[in-house]
């Protein structure tokens, strides 16, 4: 798989979930920035990763942001509560999605770091941040590359 596609399915999965409006790939300064984002909404960041000539396999590490605006009308700290807690269901949501067997052409981290965060840019929100790797096979016939 390339790297297109996986953030393509990744993509589909993400906007599939009925709690999530918006999906941004790119760097996070830009997406919270982008005064069109919807939320509750997921960004996804690429984390670098692996060539494994050895294991014929390549690793990509993903940062997986989801977040919502929060509510400081009144009792924002309680309400940033809500908004991580909500925001780490959907997350767990995906995970499971993403790891769902009908996929046989990647493999994903089976323990996947996640934090709460808060981000105060334009406007305050909340949500948590999950760490997640996704391996596929590679193919290392390089009589096909088009070399010479």
């Amino acid at each position: 798989m390339t790297l297109n596609q996986i953030i393509d399915r990744i993509q589909l999965i993400v906007t599939g979930h009925r709690q999530v409006r918006n999906f941004y790939f790119g760097q996070i300064t830009d997406f919270l920035n982008d005064k069109k984002t919807l939320f509750p909404s997921c960004f996804l960041y690429d984390n670098g990763g692996q060539i494994l000539t050895k294991g014929h396999e390549v690793s990509m590490n993903f940062r997986i942001y989801f977040l919502d605006l929060v509510s400081v009308a009144s009792d924002s700290k309680n309400n940033e509560l809500e908004v991580q807690s909500d925001m780490l269901s959907v997350a767990k949501d995906i995970i499971a999605l993403i790891n769902a067997g009908s996929y046989s052409d990647w493999s994903v981290s089976q323990s996947n770091n996640y934090n709460l965060i808060r981000e105060n840019e334009s406007d305050l929100v909340a949500g948590v941040v999950v760490d997640v790797t996704i391996r596929t096979t590679w193919d290392t016939n390089y009589c096909e590359a088009p070399i010479y």
